[in-house]
């Protein structure tokens, strides 16, 4: 949780209790109990996590819904127990907490909350107003990684036609793997690099790495939907001008390497479209950055911060501003008792990419097929990415069973390949050592 906004969250969180146990007509309690463990498995190659922990958790959630008149109040908590993590590894979090009121063509609700942008299935294009939890590649859904936003959030509504208009106050970045423990960290943050032949430590790096904006007025964010219901087509307009919610990542190079960095101002034009067509479903999303903050290689930084110190100047350049487009096509077929999904996504960079640590087309393809079973009891499920860049690839086959309508059983397996080139180069390639198996159980009440 944002530490500066977690004092207010809680606060608010107390007062909306408060309110919905004095004033409801009616009160609602939903909660689940979780665990999950994965374990690395070999995949063609000598995997350095075979047979290692790499996942698991038990965990417990709660929410309230309180209905009175016009008002709802509504809160969504979660406490949950790593066990693979060395370090603060039980961790509370407020998923929502908010008051709404809704006075028939407007809605008012204010607190942390919830929403999804976007037309795509588990990729990111326009979906830029809530931040991610990054901490985890085994989320069972894409909608699960998304954090809450603390906001007060404005809405119109007609026929056909609404709007919802945001002002957020206090930032909140994405979730990093940053605890000691997580296998996701050496991949984001390794401990050395070689750099001109040599082998260069990385000092340790925290949360507290990474310079916040400070919480004023003026560091708000703004987002606005509009959204229209048409006899062809739904189609929604996205725009947000706020905060990166990655951190523009700084490379200070000396005896060892220290990596500090800072949140850019950003801002995003977006447009989605789901198209009935016959028994197809297609959807189209894309986002517009202007002059977004790109963080330049390790590799510029060390020269930048050569030529800055023969200039006798401390600070260098270790981000430019480009230009960036991201683009989605998807068609959904749902026959009886299967869904199938595919995806192509497409992100360029424009002007000068050489000293960026990116190429500049990145594109990749994803195909989803499920189908129920037992009377719906058992899904069976098939999920591939491939970036189309180097072909390297992720496939995720899962089972779900329904013992009853309170528990839930699963099994998934995470498996990653590298591609074709010798460099082993590619999106995937990387996450090659946490292949993994994972088991599920969620009961429900």
């Amino acid at each position: 949780m944002n530490q500066g906004s977690k004092p207010l969250v809680l606060l608010t969180l107390a007062c909306l209790l408060a309110q919905s146990a004095i004033f409801a007509a009616d009160i609602e309690f939903q909660g689940k109990l979780s665990t999950q463990t994965g374990i690395g498995i070999p995949n063609g190659h000598d995997s350095a996590n075979k047979g290692e922990f790499l996942l698991g958790t038990l965990g417990a959630e709660g929410s309230v819904t309180a209905y009175s008149d016009a008002s709802t109040v509504y809160a969504d908590a979660s406490l949950t127990y790593d066990y693979i993590v060395k370090e603060e590894n039980l961790t509370f979090r407020v998923k929502e907490a908010w008051f709404d009121y809704n006075g028939g063509w407007w809605t008012v609700r204010a607190g942390r909350q919830l929403t999804a942008w976007g037309a795509a299935d588990g990729i990111q294009v326009a979906d830029v107003l809530c931040p991610q939890d990054q901490t985890s590649l085994w989320s069972s859904d894409y909608s699960e990684s998304r954090l809450g936003i603390d906001a007060l959030r404005f809405s119109l509504s007609g026929e056909s036609i609404t709007a919802d208009m945001y002002w957020i106050p206090l930032f909140t970045p994405n979730e990093l793997p940053l605890k000691d423990g997580n296998p996701l960290k050496k991949i984001m943050i390794p401990s050395s690099v070689e750099m001109n032949g040599t082998t260069v430590s990385i000092n340790k790096v925290t949360k507290d790495s990474f310079e916040k904006p400070d919480v004023t007025l003026s560091n708000g964010e703004y987002a606005a939907r509009l959204k229209a219901f048409l006899p062809f087509a739904d189609i929604s307009l996205y725009g947000f001008y706020g905060w990166d919610d990655m951190p523009v990542m700084k490379y200070a190079i000396g005896q060892s390497i220290s990596i500090t960095g800072t949140y850019e101002r950003m801002t995003m034009f977006g447009m989605d479209a789901s198209i009935p067509i016959k028994s197809v479903m297609l959807r189209l999303e894309g986002a517009f950055f202007p002059a977004r903050a790109m963080a330049v290689s390790p590799m510029a930084q060390a020269a930048n911060q050569m030529k800055a110190y023969m200039q006798g100047k401390q600070d260098f350049e270790y981000f430019v501003k480009r230009n960036e487009v991201a683009g989605l096509i998807g068609l959904d077929f749902m026959p009886t008792g299967w869904t199938i999904t595919a995806q192509y996504y497409i992100n360029a960079v424009m002007g000068d990419i050489q000293m960026l640590d990116r190429e500049r087309y990145i594109q990749q393809a994803t195909c989803s097929i499920s189908k129920s079973f037992l009377r719906e009891t058992l899904e069976l499920s098939l999920t591939g990415i491939v970036d189309l860049n180097h072909f390297s690839s992720m496939v995720n086959p899962s089972a779900t069973y329904s013992v009853s309508d309170q528990l839930s059983v699963s099994m998934s397996t995470s498996l990653f390949f590298r591609g074709p080139d010798s460099d082993n180069r590619g999106t995937y390639a990387a996450y090659e050592d946490l292949d993994c198996i994972s088991l599920k159980a969620v009961f429900s009440f």
